[in-house]
């Protein structure tokens, strides 16, 4: 019975206005015949030529609430029924017009009587529409969304949204007409907002609106002293080098910075969630442990036993774009292993068009060569040469697919899985139990289809691959991840801590500044190396997990400023020096997937752009002081030494938290 009402609820949601004009014309219907019958029946007097104008006439009274018939007058049933119907229609109408004339304007007169925070989405596309249709899954009542458009919504959209209670308001292009958008800005309130998602797929136009609403807010400063950055501020953008324009705008800015802005973009998201659910070292170092036996091993016991991933990335759109990214910043597990064939870290890039992939990533990293070994391959997933293309590659140690064509994904899933079943599974091949391939698959709306897989695959033994999902928007579009998400605040407390266990080196205490302001303070090169030290924060907690306990931080950190005694201090414990090798080897490869290309002596070139000739090849890019391949270089050089005590402190911090 319930299931029934709540159908017939969908129903004349959905049909409301078609039902509303049907039930008009049958009571225009109702009255007409009713009219019909009182002017040939009841009413006396009636000139024949006059019956069909007198008949339509009171017909059209009844709609204005002011029937011909006089009050307990004899009148037929059909016009009694109408003359009750009637009135009830107009009024129908003249609340749905009403609300279409003043709608925005009650609204906003609602929402600012309650006094209810608001969330601000500028930006009308399918990626904003999931991410209104996630917040009001969530059910947060406190909270008012507003859709602000500068292009139409269409009336369908529209309309759906404001049943789920989202107010769409038009607005006028930022730049163009600057008094009507400050007009905008006052009916919108901003300053009252919980928070504002700046939702345009172009990020010069968000880069532009952002600016206005900057300056909006410092013409009316007053409105704005009791936010002190606590609203906060998303924007999308997919472009590095717009990301970094925009976080530098507002870095630098000298005037009211009332936002708590985070830059964020779909692939690097999806990608960092994928590397979140399935660690890219766990196969490798579950190995090396194995290989161990299980006990405690010395660090260079252990580096040496541990495989350096095969990452095979089926597609290089967006998303594989991204992942090779985050591969490149978490991927060195060892800078000195010795399992044969596993030695470096190795990339398989799969994809239609394999000169476009290399160009692309030549043109982004320029020492690729640095970071990892490379190969492209072309094939096409629906012919055979995908399979003698898989077949003769090692074995990967992780898999993602990439393609937007979600088909095509579960395609590629299913030829790999077949792949992985009749190869040696094990990562790498060795002895040990056979651990299963990570199969990751982006899908874009629905991961039904992996879910089944998945479901399927965990039923049996031996299979040589574990598939999952990744990058649905359903997942991804979410309050908690495009307004706090969790990586950047994981990034902000590791670059506090880290501040901490460093200021042991001189026993100075910190100056006491919010997590928002010693964020703030940093460049836009330095927050991105803290994201990347988040990303390798688990291997490192993980690998620390498996060695016997470090020294405490202030009997090696203290008075650290004296090299010699520091080097010493590191000799007597080669735990930590190695760890804070592979640190700095971490460091390194941060710097050349960011447009380092090598190492310059003078500490004034940090950062400037320099050819660097190596081998007889010209590579062009930053170059930093600190860029040493080998740690002993590094240890042994006067002008570099005194940099180890950042890598230690490093190691420190990743177990902090």
């Amino acid at each position: 019975m319930r299931g029934r009402r709540e159908r017939l609820s969908r129903f004349i949601e959905r049909h409301q206005k078609q039902l509303g004009l049907e039930l008009t014309a049958f009571v225009m219907l109702l009255g007409f015949i009713g009219s019909y019958q009182y002017y040939t029946g009841y009413a006396a007097g009636v000139a024949d030529d006059r019956l069909w104008s007198a008949v339509l006439y009171s017909t059209l009274k009844l709609y204005m609430f002011s029937p011909t018939a006089p009050p307990g007058g004899g009148t037929p049933v059909l016009y009694e029924i109408a003359k009750w119907a009637a009135p009830l229609c107009t009024a129908y109408w003249i609340f749905q017009a009403a609300e279409s004339l003043f709608y925005h304007s009650l609204g906003l007169l609602n929402r600012k009587l309650r006094g209810k925070k608001q969330i601000l989405v500028f930006g009308c596309h399918g990626a904003s529409l999931t991410f209104l249709k996630n917040l009001t899954e969530e059910g947060r009542e406190d909270v008012q969304l507003v859709l602000a458009s500068e292009e139409p919504v269409p009336k369908e959209t529209r309309l759906r949204l404001e049943r789920n209670g989202v107010l769409v308001c038009p607005l006028h292009p930022a730049g163009e007409n600057p008094e009507a958008f400050r007009r905008d800005m006052r009916r919108l309130r901003p300053e009252q907002a919980e928070a504002l998602v700046l939702f345009y797929p172009d990020p010069t136009r968000s880069f532009t609106l952002l600016t206005e609403i900057l300056d909006y807010a410092e013409e009316t400063r007053d409105r704005w002293e009791h936010v002190r950055g606590s609203i906060g501020c998303a924007v999308w953008c997919g472009d590095r080098a717009m990301k970094k324009i925009i976080t530098d705008c507002y870095d630098r800015r000298k005037g009211l910075k009332p936002f708590n802005l985070n830059v964020f973009d779909m692939p690097d998201m999806a990608a960092a969630d994928l590397f979140q659910k399935k660690p890219l070292f766990q196969n490798c170092l579950a190995q090396a442990v194995q290989e161990a036996g299980g006990v405690p091993a010395d660090a260079d016991t252990l580096l040496q036993k541990i495989p350096q991933p095969h990452v095979l990335i089926v597609g290089f759109g967006r998303y594989g774009q991204a992942v090779l990214e985050k591969v490149l910043l978490t991927g060195t597990l060892s800078d000195r292993s010795q399992v044969k064939g596993y030695k470096r870290l190795r990339v398989t890039i799969v994809d239609q068009d394999s000169r476009r992939c290399r160009e692309d990533v030549e043109a982004r990293y320029p020492r690729i060569d640095k970071l990892c070994r490379i190969t492209y391959a072309q094939a096409d997933i629906r012919n055979i040469q995908f399979g003698k293309i898989l077949s003769a590659l090692p074995v990967p140690t992780y898999a993602v697919i990439c393609f937007s064509d979600q088909t095509l994904c579960v395609g590629a899933m299913e030829k790999l899985r077949a792949y992985l079943n009749v190869r040696e599974l094990q990562v790498p091949p060795g002895r040990g139990q056979r651990l299963p391939v990570p199969v990751a698959v982006r899908m874009k709306e629905d991961d039904a289809v992996i879910r089944f897989r998945k479901r399927e695959l965990e039923a049996r033994e031996g299979e040589g691959a574990e598939v999952f999902s990744f990058g649905t928007e359903q997942r991804l579009l979410t309050s908690a991840c495009v307004l706090r998400y969790e990586p950047e605040a994981r990034a902000r407390r590791f670059h506090q801590e880290y501040r901490r266990i460093s200021s042991q080196i001189t026993g100075q205490a910190e100056p006491e500044l919010s997590m928002d302001e010693i964020w703030g303070r940093l460049d836009f090169e330095k927050k991105e190396s803290a994201r990347a030290q988040v990303l390798h924060q688990p291997y490192a907690k993980a690998l620390v997990s498996c060695l016997a306990p470090l020294p405490d931080s202030r009997q090696i950190l203290e008075g650290g400023e004296d090299t010699g005694k520091l080097l010493a201090r590191l000799d007597a414990c080669p735990d930590l020096d190695v760890l804070s090798a592979l640190e700095h080897r971490r460091w390194n490869n941060f710097c050349y997937t960011y447009g380092y290309v090598g190492y310059d002596p003078d500490e004034k070139e940090k950062g400037r752009r320099h050819r660097i000739e190596e081998n007889g090849v010209s590579y062009y890019g930053k170059v930093h002081n600190c860029l040493l391949d080998s740690w002993q270089q590094l240890r042994e050089d006067p002008s570099t030494s005194g940099k180890v005590i950042y890598d230690v402190c490093s190691v420190y911090g990743y177990g902090a938290f």
